[in-house]
């Protein structure tokens, strides 16, 4: 029976980690839905305090939008070639959004067999805290969800 996953990644690596371990976990002919979300809050991110006018704010906003779009461009193309390599199904779901609201809202479209996630950063490791995994989310999907532990932790 071909089994359908949801993978949610975005290419830190935490999220490297649950890619690894959501391809290892599909067989030939599985399907894997590939939810990669921008947060929102990017959109915030004008520079307000050091760009003196509209014309600069901008340019900054659009080069930020240019950075995410090839950021997420790079981690998609990366686990689609895996899954090619595997005979597995591959589809992205790129979202701009809150990564937890958006996980809530992909998975209500459809019944997944597994749901892989990379595990809360640690406090000891530098990066962006972008809080996919609530323990709402926790809770919610507890028979599902396979959070995958972060690189040498």
């Amino acid at each position: 029976m071909r089994q359908h996953f949801l993978l949610a990644s975005h290419g830190s690596p935490g999220s490297i980690a649950a890619e690894n371990a959501a391809i290892l976990a599909c067989r030939a002919g599985d399907r894997l839905d590939h939810l990669y979300v921008i947060p929102s809050w990017w959109k915030d991110m004008t520079g307000d305090d050091w760009l003196n006018n509209g014309v600069t704010r901008n340019r900054f906003r659009d080069y930020l939008s240019d950075q995410l779009w090839r950021e997420s461009r790079q981690v998609i193309q990366r686990v689609q070639l895996q899954c090619e390599q595997n005979d597995i199904i591959y589809r992205s779901l790129l979202q701009i959004g809150r990564s937890d609201k958006s996980l809530e809202k992909t998975t209500k479209q459809l019944e997944y067999s597994g749901i892989f996630i990379g595990s809360r950063r640690p406090k000891s490791k530098q990066g962006l805290c972008d809080t996919m995994l609530t323990a709402r989310i926790e809770k919610q999907f507890a028979r599902q969800l396979h959070i995958v532990s972060y690189p040498d932790e």
